[in-house]
């Protein structure tokens, strides 16, 4: 997609000490350090008769039926107007939840300001705005706060 990607993690010991893993998402982290976030499609412990092709398969599937509901969640907060008063309470509750730290308040409300008067105002548009201030944030707290973000964008619109 023009604004998004779509990201696929795939994790697992040659030793049979850790089960094969599949992870998907707009964002998905794989580290030689045995992290690894994203929405897990898929968790199988190894056994002797594992056929990587269908397990592969059908993990597939479950991440494309995952990704038309991300697409269908953006295109929602893309046709969303959103107004003045509603931005506000969001923003609001965001860093009254603490989803994102309180020192990105005045980054994300004056890039949304300056955004607005240029486009149309929309979910899509202030959960951008967040997530382009997010990007400053450490590694991990960057993640967290993406994540919650999107669950509680997801919830709202």
């Amino acid at each position: 997609m023009a604004e998004y990607d779509a990201a696929v993690g795939f994790r697992h010991a040659n030793d049979r000490s850790m089960p094969i893993q599949i992870a998907v998402g707009a964002r998905v982290f794989v580290c030689d350090n045995m992290s690894f976030l994203g929405e897990l499609i898929h968790t199988r412990k190894h056994t002797a008769k594992l056929d990587l092709g269908v397990e592969l398969d059908s993990a597939m599937y479950r991440y494309m039926q995952g990704f038309r509901k991300l697409v269908d969640d953006i295109t929602v907060q893309q046709e969303s107007p959103l107004e003045d008063r509603k931005a506000k309470t969001l923003i609001y509750d965001i860093f009254r939840q603490k989803i994102v730290p309180v020192r990105l308040f005045h980054p994300v409300v004056e890039d949304y300001e300056t955004r607005a008067k240029q486009e149309p105002p929309t979910g899509w548009l202030l959960h951008n705005c967040f997530t382009a201030q997010i990007k400053d944030l450490a590694a991990t707290p960057a993640f967290r706060a993406t994540a919650r973000l999107g669950k509680f964008f997801a919830s709202k619109f």
